[in-house]
């Protein structure tokens, strides 16, 4: 993890405090920090937010309403909302607190994991490995079970099954590709 700059420390997700409490938020340029006001938190949080209302939108609209079209294009829509009221509206209202001589370096997982100590990298290994199988096994006794992909309920559930074996196969391959590079 990078140092924070001088009299912030980092609270995550591109966002810093300092020893009064103020929040301040890292531009996406990864150079100017910007001071968030108090009156601007609430819709920041809605900004930061926008991602799972626009999945939410689509899900129940689709689910409950049948329109899957309909939930799609509103979900689009309150995002692309959400991304134009935060670059024209909420930026210009935050005063720059601090230009960076170099970009702040980017945080997340592939950082978090070239960091871990080796053991931690090969237990992590074996956990992706046994909750793979696990899910698979999941996947492979519902379809011996009935559930079929003719409705939308089973592609649904097919798709969730999928991914879930995904997310933590991808997650064992960063961990063993950095075990094995030291």
């Amino acid at each position: 993890m990078a140092n924070p700059p001088k009299g912030l420390r980092d609270v995550g997700g591109n966002l810093f405090k300092d020893a009064s409490g103020n929040t301040y938020f890292l531009s996406s340029d990864r150079v100017r920090i910007l001071k968030l006001a108090d009156r601007l938190t609430v819709m920041f949080q809605l900004y930061r937010s926008r991602l799972v209302m626009a999945a939410t939108i689509f899900l129940v609209m689709g689910y409950y309403g049948g329109n899957w079209i309909s939930g799609a294009a509103i979900g689009m829509l309150v995002f692309a909302v959400f991304e134009i009221f935060f670059h024209t509206w909420m930026i210009p209202r935050m005063g720059v607190y601090k230009t960076l001589k170099k970009p702040y370096p980017k945080s997340g997982l592939i950082a978090g994991v070239s960091q871990q100590r080796k053991e931690n990298l090969l237990k992590n290994v074996v956990l992706s490995i046994i909750m793979c199988a696990i899910f698979g096994w999941n996947l492979f006794e519902q379809r011996k079970s009935g559930i079929s992909l003719g409705d939308i309920n089973g592609v649904l559930n097919t798709i969730l099954s999928v991914v879930m074996i995904l997310g933590p196969g991808a997650y064992g391959v960063l961990c063993a590709r950095e075990f094995f590079r030291r």
